[in-house]
């Protein structure tokens, strides 16, 4: 364990510890002023420690580990206007994906980044998450409006055009990327 449950549970035979200590744990943390997020993470690491040591027999039973309640709201999105005025400060290919990220919601480096052009379903109107990609594992479709129909046939005929000049065969990712011929390190 790290530092700050093992100094808690030095001493104590994995065996003795309850639910109630692991509770006092986390209350212990958070009076600290521990965000229950870390104190979440400190818990998970516990909870795996008995499972190893329950898969390889030092224990016999396995103790209950409840996590914290998390309250991880999303904060700081702009408002449309103000989104505009960002935008109009890029380059049109980050202004794009910015926009598709924006509409959509979507992570940029898990959801929007590794996006292929068979996501797109040009006559279904929708571009889909695969399950397993996502962070919920679940998938998801997005409709293809069309301001957003329009942005993303724009970013096919960039790729196109890139892939063209670079000699390659037309390849499968459609968001900006060094890939694509683009320099887009810049967005995170």
């Amino acid at each position: 364990m790290g530092a700050p449950d093992s100094a808690f549970f030095a001493g104590r035979p994995a065996a003795s510890v309850t639910g109630v200590d692991v509770a006092k744990y986390a209350d212990l943390r958070l009076r600290e002023s521990v965000a229950p997020a870390t104190v979440n993470r400190e818990l998970a690491a516990l909870r795996r420690a008995y499972r190893l040591a329950l898969r390889q027999g030092v224990i016999a039973t396995m103790l209950a580990i409840t996590t914290l309640r998390e309250d991880n709201v999303r904060t700081g999105f702009l408002e449309p206007d103000q989104f505009t005025v960002v935008c109009r400060s890029l380059r049109l290919t980050e202004a794009d994906c910015a926009r598709f990220m924006y509409i959509t919601g979507w992570r940029s480096r898990s959801e929007v980044f590794p996006l292929t052009w068979a996501q797109v379903d040009w006559a279904g109107g929708f571009v889909r998450l695969e399950p397993g990609t996502t962070k919920n594992r679940e998938g998801r479709a997005f409709p293809l409006m069309p301001p957003r129909r329009a942005l993303l046939e724009r970013r096919l005929k960039h790729t196109r055009r890139c892939e063209r000049a670079q000699g390659r065969r037309p390849g499968r990712n459609w968001p900006p990327s060094p890939q694509n011929g683009d320099n887009f390190g810049g967005l995170r």
